[in-house]
C-alpha cells in the first residue's frame, strides 16, 4: 500500500475514498469536495490516534477480542466522525467487540441526558465477513460525573482518549 487512496479503496472499504486523491487532496476544486476531504482527514486522525493509544498501552492489541474506548470531552466534531471508529474493525481484525462512548458536555444536545447502547451499521464487507456490529453512546456531562453511572459499570473503558481537551478555550464571564 503506497498511499491513502489505496488504504480506502482496499482496507477501509469507505465510500470517502472518492472524494480524495492519492495524496490525500480534494478530487475537484470545489467546496463540496473540500469540505469532503476535510471531514475524511479529521476523522481519520482520530482512529489512528486511537489505535497508536491502544498499541502503546495494550502490546496485545492485534489479538484483543473486546474493546471499549471513552473518548472524553467530545463534542460535535466527534460524534459527527463516529463512523470512522469501524476502521479500528479493519485494523484490528481479531476485534469482536468494540464499543465507543463520547461523553463531555456537549457531546449530546441535552448535557444532561445519556443514550442507551446503540448499534452502529456496518460497511458492506464487515457485513459479509459476518464483523459485529460496534456499539455506540453518547453522555452529556462531566465524565467524572459519568464514572459514577450505570452506563459506566456496564461498560468501563480500556482506553480513554481526550481530543483537543480545550487548551485554546478560556474561561468568560457573562
Amino acid at each position: 500500500m503506497d498511499n491513502w487512496k489505496e488504504y480506502f479503496d482496499d482496507i477501509s472499504d469507505s465510500p470517502l475514498a472518492a472524494y480524495i486523491t492519492n495524496d490525500f487532496q480534494p478530487v475537484f476544486n470545489d467546496e463540496y469536495s473540500l469540505n469532503k476531504c476535510r471531514f475524511v482527514k479529521v476523522a481519520v486522525k482520530s482512529s489512528t490516534y486511537i489505535l497508536a493509544g491502544l498499541e502503546h498501552e495494550f502490546p496485545d492489541v492485534p489479538s484483543r477480542k473486546s474493546l471499549t474506548v471513552h473518548i472524553v470531552g467530545a463534542d460535535e466534531q466527534e460524534t459527527f466522525t463516529a463512523m470512522m471508529a469501524e476502521e479500528l474493525l479493519h485494523l484490528l481484525p481479531n476485534l469482536n467487540s468494540l464499543t465507543v462512548g463520547y461523553i463531555g458536555p456537549d457531546a449530546i444536545e441535552n448535557p444532561t441526558t445519556q443514550t442507551e447502547l446503540l448499534d452502529v451499521e456496518r460497511c458492506p464487507t464487515c457485513q459479509q465477513m459476518g464483523r459485529p456490529r460496534r456499539k455506540v453512546f453518547v453522555a452529556g456531562g462531566l465524565y467524572h460525573d459519568f464514572a459514577q453511572s450505570e452506563l459506566f459499570r456496564r461498560h468501563p473503558p480500556d482506553l480513554i482518549v481526550a481530543f483537543h481537551s480545550g487548551p485554546f478555550e478560556s474561561e468568560t464571564s457573562t
